[in-house]
């Protein structure tokens, strides 16, 4: 999967790799090693240590125990805001944040009076009717922690 990334940004790296690659290092907290951004990337791992090793060679990326950073603070900056990676953990805090107001307009919603003239009609896919599961199977699913039947 080739990732989008900005235009401006390709031509002033000059390569869409070397632009995933330095991207994925501006955005992790820690050093990365070249195997791992070519896994977050979905870049070729040949081409992901080459331009590491470019980069390093250049200055721009140290090498250490722990695998390779970006060195220059301002290259960082500029990365995160024009190339930034959205890390699980970010995604997670930003969907806690955002929660309770989701909540709260879902339970408005709810609260909203049914339409004049609107009936409840059975539920379809493709205009054929959903098969209704036996109350037996929802309580066995409801045991073990899983979600019931909704349509039945």
């Amino acid at each position: 999967m080739k990732m989008r990334l900005d235009p401006g940004l390709e031509a002033f790296t000059g390569s869409h790799t070397r632009l995933a690659t330095l991207a994925a290092l501006a955005s992790a907290p820690d050093p990365m090693t070249g195997y791992r951004i070519a896994v977050l990337t979905g870049l070729p791992r040949v081409k992901v240590y080459q331009e590491l090793h470019r980069a390093s060679s250049a200055g721009i990326v140290s090498k250490d125990g722990r695998g390779y950073a970006l060195v220059d603070a301002d290259l960082v900056q500029l990365l995160r805001k024009r190339a930034r990676m959205l890390w699980l953990d970010d995604w997670v805090a930003e969907k806690q944040r955002l929660r309770p107001s989701t909540l709260a307009i879902a339970a408005q919603l709810r609260a909203l009076p049914t339409p004049r003239g609107h009936t409840r009609r059975a539920l379809t896919y493709r205009g054929k009717p959903l098969p209704i599961r036996h109350a037996s199977k929802d309580r066995v699913l409801q045991a073990a922690g899983l979600r019931g039947s909704e349509h039945g």
